[in-house]
């Protein structure tokens, strides 16, 4: 009998999906408020993760009202967290995020981050 590959897209959750999102289309709260369901029901690097993506909302929302120091104070907060995981952790490539938000703060790019899920590797 043929074995089965175990590699697949894994099942994440709605709220995660929709936060990605709602990010995407710059909806920085809304995209926090479905996170932290997925935050509260976190432990570990998962919580870890959750609590680094919504501090990037939040700091995106700050950018949003033209609050420098509020996009620069909880983006240090996200990023400490971030760099704590994998590059690529639940489908998404932290480390552009960083560098797309590093730049967003740095000024010298006027563009906020967009988040893109990846399916497994390859050798998966």
């Amino acid at each position: 009998m043929p074995r089965l590959s175990s590699c697949r897209m894994p099942d994440y959750s709605p709220h995660y999906l929709e936060g990605i999102r709602l990010f995407n289309a710059g909806h920085y709260w809304h995209a926090h408020e479905q996170w932290e369901d997925c935050w509260l029901a976190a432990s570990g690097d998962d919580a870890i993760f959750y609590k680094a993506i919504i501090q990037a909302a939040a700091a995106l929302v700050k950018w949003r009202q033209g609050n420098a120091r509020g996009l620069a104070r909880n983006w240090a907060k996200s990023r400490a967290r971030l760099a704590s995981l994998p590059p690529h952790y639940h489908g998404l490539d932290l480390a552009a995020l960083q560098r797309q938000l590093d730049a967003l703060c740095s000024g010298t790019s006027a563009n906020p981050p967009l988040l893109q899920l990846t399916p497994p590797p390859p050798s998966c």
